[in-house]
């Protein structure tokens, strides 16, 4: 009894030692052999920066020799002359340089030995694979994209080095940083956007210059285990000079019940122009066009005209267009804004379904093949065909089989609201081609494929109402429809999909109806 109560208590030292062993060690009985060894990263898949440490310690019963075996360089045991190889029980290990490390342990015991619940030979050799990262060092790179998309060579990124780039173009900022940071932010002052970062890590930002001047750009990287931060501050590198491009209109949408236009370049005072813009207004079967009492800037954004109406207040339920005939908008570097027609405004709406499950910009991970059934289908999140970002969600299913896509979370739906549903489809092919029928929970068996997007309420629900009549092949579609809520509740997102097909599903928008009364 000396003898376990001895063994005891040292192991209760080298656990106390250990940060990583949460649970008390209970030892099997005196007359098994019995392996146990742990280390202070084992939860936490192994992992350390250059100059991190990992103590080991052997708790197995039963040991009659045991060597610890280290390569040749990049790493210090604690407290020894020798760095190669230990035979204590309890080792810690300072790890210098990046790479997979392994550390090794043989262990010889005085007979067969209990490996978890099973026996195993009296020899046993084990490896531990150690990650060890670089420090964080943050670093990007930045090209200028043409007309067309496609990125120019690398701006100068050398320290005092200025890049002149023509107003309206897009950079691409795209980032290299070292030691495998998770998590960015952006500084990019006088584009658009300025900033951005978060995480999930988004490797590339495409950013837009309107404004004359010089501009500065700055990368935080960083990390929360093993934790690392670094910064890039490149001072005045970027200077956006005048440009003879042909100015674009890159947006319109609702803002503040007026209609918001936003050009590719800083303009001037637009005031004098109202009377060249008209505005038309559909709703309820009804079609007018209010007067435009102002065009006027930004107060800060001065690539934005805003266009103030007689209609007091807008509706997202508004099918609004702009039409300009060109007269004295005007660059600040020269060009004038040409003429349009029956330009469409969009609103800027709540979506209850997150940006990366609505745009799948996750890889699907808020998203479950298999609510209820999938019958053989499969759904994959490529990056060859999306609408919009990065992914889109490809569906495969059979003939005459069903399947349901569904998302994790659940957003509130108020009793008596409308909302509206509406996501970008993509059909590759299909069985029975075109057309093809959006409908709600009753559907009828007529083998047609058919793709609906709908609400439980609890479980079977209120479906959507039939969307779209006939949808074009190997091109994207918007398709929508509007459905009542019934009682204010948690509800759940199905994408279903019936018949076999082919598509592809991206931007699926869920919002609240603003009817106009």
């Amino acid at each position: 009894m000396k003898t376990i109560s001895k063994w005891l208590t040292l192991a209760g030292g080298i656990v106390w030692g250990l940060s990583a062993c949460k649970n008390a060690y209970e030892p099997p009985m005196a007359e098994n052999n019995h392996m146990l060894v742990v280390n202070s990263q084992m939860d936490f898949g192994n992992t350390v920066e250059v100059g991190g440490e990992i103590s080991f310690g052997d708790l197995s019963r039963g040991v009659v020799r045991r060597e610890w075996t280290l390569p040749d360089a990049g790493v210090d045991i604690v407290g020894s002359d020798n760095d190669r190889t230990s035979t204590l029980d309890n080792i810690k290990i300072v790890f210098n340089q990046p790479g997979i490390i392994a550390v090794k342990l043989h262990q010889e015991f005085n007979g067969e030995v209990f490996v978890g619940n099973t026996t195993r030979a009296m020899i046993q050799d084990t490896t531990f694979q150690v990650k060890v990262l670089e420090k964080v060092k943050a670093q990007f790179t930045a090209q200028v994209l043409d007309k067309n998309g496609v990125p120019g060579p690398p701006l100068n990124m050398a320290p005092g080095a200025v890049n002149e780039v023509f107003a309206g173009r897009t950079i691409r900022f795209t980032q290299t940083s070292l030691g495998e940071p998770d998590t960015f932010d952006w500084n990019l002052a006088g584009g658009d956007p300025a900033q951005a970062g978060g995480a999930p890590a988004v490797p590339t930002i495409d950013v837009r210059y309107s404004q004359l001047g010089d501009y500065s750009a700055r990368l935080i990287a960083y990390r929360n285990r093993p934790a690392g931060r670094d910064t890039l501050l490149l001072e005045n590198f970027i200077r956006i000079v005048p440009s003879t491009d042909p100015v674009t209109i890159d947006r319109l949408y609702a803002s503040d019940n007026k209609v918001a236009l936003k050009f590719s370049r800083d303009l001037q005072d637009p005031k004098a122009d109202a009377a060249n813009f008209k505005v038309r207004i559909e709703n309820n079967g009804k079609v007018w066009e209010p007067t435009v009492l102002q065009a006027s800037l930004h107060a800060s954004q001065k690539n934005l005209v805003l266009l103030s109406l007689s209609e007091a207040k807008l509706y997202n339920s508004d099918q609004i267009v702009v039409s300009y005939q060109a007269g004295g908008i005007t660059t600040t570097d020269g060009v004038k804004a040409p003429s349009f027609t029956d330009k469409k405004v969009e609103f800027d709406v709540v979506n209850l379904l997150p940006a990366l499950a609505a745009g799948f910009e996750s890889g699907g991970q808020e998203w479950k093949n298999g609510a209820w059934w999938a019958n053989g289908s499969s759904v994959s999140y490529p990056q060859n065909n999306p609408f919009m970002g990065k992914y889109s969600a490809f569906i495969r299913n059979k003939a005459q089989e069903g399947m349901a896509l569904s998302y994790n979370g659940q957003a509130e739906l108020k009793a008596n609201k409308t909302y509206t549903v509406k996501m970008m489809i993509y059909v590759d092919k299909a069985k029975d081609g075109s057309p093809w029928r959006f409908e709600g929970m009753n559907y009828n068996e007529d083998g047609k494929a058919k793709v609906d997007l709908f609400i439980l309420d609890e479980w079977w629900g209120v479906g959507a109402k039939p969307i779209e009549n006939k949808l074009p092949l190997q091109q994207w579609v918007e398709v929508q429809g509007k459905f009542n809520a019934s009682a204010t509740a948690q509800r759940r997102f199905l994408l279903r999909v019936v018949n076999e097909m082919d598509l592809y599903v991206d931007q699926i928008v869920v919002h609240e109806y603003e009817p106009r009364p």
